[in-house]
């Protein structure tokens, strides 16, 4: 893994939100931008094998790669182990004060492993072990949201390397925050304008039988889901999550929700796959 230097941990301020002039490079570099976020359970050795495999054959395509990952999973063994319950509110972890430093080295270990998987099958990968480049938003205690993006330091390091790996970790005030991955991922989508993010999830998309994976519905544009949620097919946390999707559509050139056994290879390739694409209203 790159090594972050000493004037790169300090994130700029400059930049933050929106690219004030884009350079060349830099239009390249987002042009062949894929973000995708996978969550805690693809965090098994053999499993981001796999994963850094694809991702090795994705870069050597000249594109570069922002891996997003969670770690619901192993924070709620983490924090089982320290005697501090899990709660969840309006869907989100309710993250105690003292939960927060376990939840950061549960991160850290995280984002290593992915790091040591893309090294060892040589991709230049910088991780995100001692930054964040999310400036975080308060919602309870140490559960955040996403204020801005910090894509000054972002294309700085794209520049260095060909692959970056993101924990769900926000800064605010010098405190850190526990976000939501997809929330990181689709914030970065709405920032970067990357050619595609790939939405890695337990559900292979939207699904209109959630015991049927045949009623998996391909495509979706605003219409669509709002027919959709018209007729009760989709319901509860899916409304949001479509509802987000469709958002990073306006500003990715493509958007996937996929389940974490497709192939993000054949996905940034352009092959079918069984999974939900998500098109704005202008495209």
């Amino acid at each position: 893994m790159i090594a972050l230097r000493r004037d790169e941990r300090t994130l700029s301020t400059q930049g933050i939100g929106h690219f004030r002039c884009p350079d060349v490079d830099t239009k390249r570099i987002l042009s062949n931008l894929l973000v995708i976020k996978i969550s805690g359970k693809l965090c098994e050795p053999d499993k981001l094998a796999a994963l850094a495999q694809q991702v090795k054959v994705i870069s050597a395509t000249g594109k570069k790669v922002i891996i997003v990952h969670g770690g619901g999973k192993q924070i709620d063994e983490a924090l089982a182990q320290a005697g501090i319950k899990t709660e969840k509110k309006d869907g989100r972890r309710v993250t105690p004060p003292e939960a927060m430093p376990i939840i950061c080295e549960v991160m850290k270990e995280i984002n290593a492993q992915i790091g040591a998987a893309l090294t060892t099958v040589e991709v230049a990968t910088i991780g995100s072990l001692d930054f964040s480049p999310i400036k975080a938003k308060q919602i309870f205690e140490r559960t955040g949201d996403v204020e801005s993006v910090d894509t000054h330091t972002l294309m700085v390091l794209l520049r260095r390397s060909d692959v970056l790996v993101l924990s769900c970790i926000g800064d605010k005030d010098g405190e850190k925050y526990n976000i939501n991955a997809d929330d990181v991922a689709l914030a970065l989508t709405s920032a970067l304008k990357p050619q595609k993010l790939i939405l890695l999830s337990d559900v292979p998309g939207v699904l209109l039988d959630q015991d049927d994976t045949s009623s998996l519905v391909p495509v979706v544009d605003d219409l669509v889901a709002a027919k959709l949620v018209a007729e009760a097919r989709i319901t509860d946390g899916m409304i949001p999550k479509v509802q987000a999707c469709l958002s990073a559509a306006r500003s990715a050139g493509e958007v996937h929700l996929a389940n974490d056994n497709v192939s993000v290879l054949d996905i940034a390739l352009g092959r079918i796959v069984p999974s939900t694409k998500f098109i704005s209203a202008a495209a």
